[in-house]
């Protein structure tokens, strides 16, 4: 029985391919493996392989004919076989295609809806305003979209109730990876002997160590201050009052505005009921001194980042996880890895566990869990993630989702017209990174027209002992929804650098769609994963094949190799393994 030959989907945003030129004829045979066409994207030009052998019986879309993806471009099978007609008018859905006379290819995840796109600007309301633009909140959301569009010559005011910078510079990403370096070199440290170093006497201020943190932050919310300044941005300090459109209220003085952009972040959640005072994610950052035990409930980022970092000092660390793994959004592989790690460095993890009770008195927290154990310790921090801040403009009618976010469309508009809303506060991403590419989008739609809203891979790092890095789906979330996929794990054994610098510790997982190469996930842990990942999602960016991304030259000897390795395993196969 023959198949049909479908446009495969070469990327997270293609709809589309443009054949440039068939590179076999109708009545050729051909070998599972063999290129047979060139496709066009709106990014790029690959050579794509048939997926079966046997004979090219019918080609419905010439040289230069755009189909969409899933779209039958030919029929393979035997000769003499009946071959199938195609409707090219009607552009048949992948549906439609499957049902045709001859049994099609497997079936093909379906292209996600191409977003919005608009080359025209928003449109302004009419009359006179104080500014073009105010954005509430000036985190790496706020910000950057004010800055982006002061040079787009918008007139821009900021409204920030706290220090600029907002939670990653201040509560978050900046502190936290300034305690991960100062854990990093005390552990490099111990470690010295693995080098041929011996070192004594060494020790370590934790005073010191909290002075560098706020040095750093200092330094870049000044940064942030000096851009302002630079780009004629206008930093209004105080609580944003908004009860209209176009009015902020601050410290009782009103400013009009044409269009309105929130950028307000989120706040540390609390779901412990008690009447022990717990730390929590914001607080734990200032603390003067280390404890000699903890107590950290919620084994997500936050939770097992400060976990990694008080074992680093030798406080006695125990993370309660209500879950039955750690980082339950990474994969699972990932996630076994991570935990094993944190049990043979002394960390206590509970999984699958929650705290029912807990006392406090005489300096110290007593703790009953729902395993029927109980402990005690010095020190309880609360890290179950954080919840969206949407205070101050409880009045305005935006329309939220069940937990308190603001509804957004494509172009980070909300439901009340020339308002937008970015960030952790949308609820989309609560990613520093993914804020400011939104807050990008945003203003671009407002002052300056865009050329497309398409979605972008975006990645995230957790910054552990065994650095994390991923982009794009899990094994698990490709498998769920019906795709097979070609999966492939190299591990940092296996590479010099990493021996050399004593990480082999670690692996890079690559899941591909097994029917185009298209890379669909790409999972990091060990050392600088949070710099490789960028290889990842520029490849899946654009739009290359797991066998175009490991058949790139790279350097030896270095980390790289591992993703090299890793994009070859999940195609044609890796060398060093």
């Amino acid at each position: 029985m023959g198949n049909f030959i479908t446009m495969p989907k070469l990327g997270m945003t293609m709809a589309e391919g443009k054949i440039i030129k068939w590179l076999v004829e109708e009545g050729a045979t051909v070998e599972k493996g063999d290129y047979i066409f060139e496709v066009e994207t709106d990014k790029t030009s690959l050579e794509v392989d048939v997926l079966y052998s046997g004979t090219i019986l019918k080609i419905y879309y010439g040289a230069g004919e755009t189909a969409p993806v899933n779209e039958p471009v030919a029929f393979i099978g035997q000769e003499g076989e009946e071959i199938p007609e195609v409707d090219k008018s009607a552009a048949a859905a992948p549906e439609e295609a499957e049902a045709a006379p001859a049994p099609a290819a497997a079936p093909a995840a379906v292209a996600p809806a191409k977003k919005e796109v608009t080359k025209e600007k928003a449109k302004r309301p009419e009359g006179n305003f104080d500014y073009d633009l105010v954005v509430i909140g000036a985190g790496p959301g706020g910000y950057v979209a004010a800055i982006r569009a002061a040079q787009l010559g918008a007139k821009v005011a900021v409204v920030e109730k706290d220090t600029v910078g907002g939670t990653c510079l201040n509560r978050g990403c900046i502190p936290t990876k300034a305690y991960y370096a100062s854990a990093k070199h005390w552990k490099d440290i111990q470690n010295a002997d693995e080098f041929g170093i011996s070192v004594s006497g060494s020790s370590f201020d934790w005073k010191k160590i909290l002075n560098r943190k706020n040095k750093i932050v200092e330094q870049l919310t000044n940064g942030v201050g000096g851009l302002f300044k630079k780009n004629k941005v206008e930093l209004i300090q105080g609580e944003a009052v908004v009860e209209k459109a176009n009015e902020v209220k601050v410290g009782g003085k009103t400013y009009t505005c044409a269009f309105m952009l929130l950028a307000t972040g989120a706040k540390p959640a609390s779901v412990i009921k008690t009447d022990a005072r717990l730390l929590n994610t914001d607080q734990i950052l200032d603390i003067d001194k280390l404890p000699a035990s903890i107590v950290i409930i919620g084994g997500g980022v936050i939770g097992c980042e400060m976990a990694c970092i008080f074992n680093a000092f030798g406080v006695q660390t125990t993370v309660v996880e209500l879950m039955d793994q750690i980082l339950p959004m990474t994969d699972d592989e990932v996630a076994a890895t991570l935990a094993e790690h944190m049990k043979k460095s002394g960390i206590n993890l509970l999984t699958g566990t929650t705290c029912d009770e807990i006392k406090e008195g005489n300096g110290k927290y007593t703790i009953k869990l729902s395993n029927g154990q109980t402990m005690e310790c010095e020190m309880m921090l609360e890290a179950v993630g954080r919840s969206a801040e949407g205070s101050g403009f409880e009045k305005l009618d935006v329309k939220r989702t069940p937990k308190g976010c603001v509804e957004v469309d494509d172009l980070m508009r909300t439901s009340v017209d020339n308002i937008y809303a970015i960030g952790d506060i949308n609820g989309k991403f609560q990613l520093a990174h993914a804020a400011s590419e939104q807050g990008i989008l945003a203003v671009e739609h407002m002052f300056g027209g865009i050329e497309s809203a398409d979605e972008q891979p975006v990645p995230s790092c957790i910054f552990t002992d065994l650095e994390i890095a991923f982009v794009g789906l899990t094994e698990k979330q490709a498998k769920e929804q019906g795709i097979p996929v070609k999966t492939y794990k190299f591990p940092y054994a296996a590479n010099g650098k990493a021996l050399t610098l004593g990480e082999a510790e670690g692996f890079v997982k690559v899941i591909a769609d097994e029917r185009w190469g298209e890379i669909l996930g790409v999972h990091i842990i060990g050392a600088e994963a949070s710099s490789m990942i960028e290889e990842a999602v520029m490849a899946m960016r654009c739009e290359a094949t797991a066998q175009a991304a490991g058949s790139t030259i790279h350097a030896h000897p270095t980390l790289s190799e591992t993703l090299m390795e890793a994009f070859l395993g999940a195609s044609r196969g890796a060398i060093h393994m």
